[in-house]
């Protein structure tokens, strides 16, 4: 099988960085491939699966790194909070119905989440899963996943404090509006 991302993954020059984001994309590989971008199946129409939301906000990463000549470690961990900025949402959701407390299942998609009293605490979930296997610069890619919902939900994680903090936010904001057309 093909490691999902494996293009993108390979964009990053860092090997320790590019390993770290090995090791946590091939622990959650088929969530990716498989996940419907929204789970309700109201939004995301453009985007069917997460690894297609994953390589939309990756292409809008490689455009801000060209624009604003961002090199070295940034470039890196710019891709690198773009490639794992969704994955808290892979420790709250499940293939299939999930009967127990506090899970909602979503027909049209066959997919369950599990809610909490946080609202959506995704961004931090993912935070703590980079946590769980740290390499060089992981606290730094933790921060901008902490941060990549300010735009649609400031509750749910922390703002960003920086320049990549707000390109990573930005990307993802660009990559899910479906009226942006991405030639490859």
């Amino acid at each position: 099988m093909i490691l999902v991302l494996e293009k993108e993954i390979n964009l990053i020059q860092n090997a320790d960085i590019k390993s770290g984001v090995l090791q946590i994309v091939s622990k959650h590989q088929e969530w990716i491939r498989t996940y419907p971008t929204s789970i309700s199946g109201k939004y995301h129409k453009h985007e069917p699966t997460m690894d297609i939301h994953l390589k939309r906000t990756v292409y809008f990463a490689k455009e801000f790194i060209n624009e604003f000549s961002i090199k070295g470690l940034d470039a890196d961990v710019l891709i690198a909070g773009c490639i794992l900025h969704d994955i808290g949402l892979a420790l709250l959701t499940r293939k299939g119905k999930v009967d127990k407390p506090n899970w909602k299942y979503y027909e049209v998609t066959g997919w369950s989440r599990r809610n909490d009293s946080k609202g959506d605490n995704h961004p931090i979930l993912g935070s703590v899963e980079i946590s769980k296997n740290p390499f060089p610069s992981s606290r730094r890619i933790q921060d901008l996943v902490e941060s990549h919902m300010e735009h649609w939900n400031a509750n749910c994680c922390r703002v960003s404090s920086d320049f990549l903090e707000r390109l990573c936010a930005l990307a993802d904001y660009l990559a899910s509006r479906e009226n942006i057309v991405i030639k490859e």
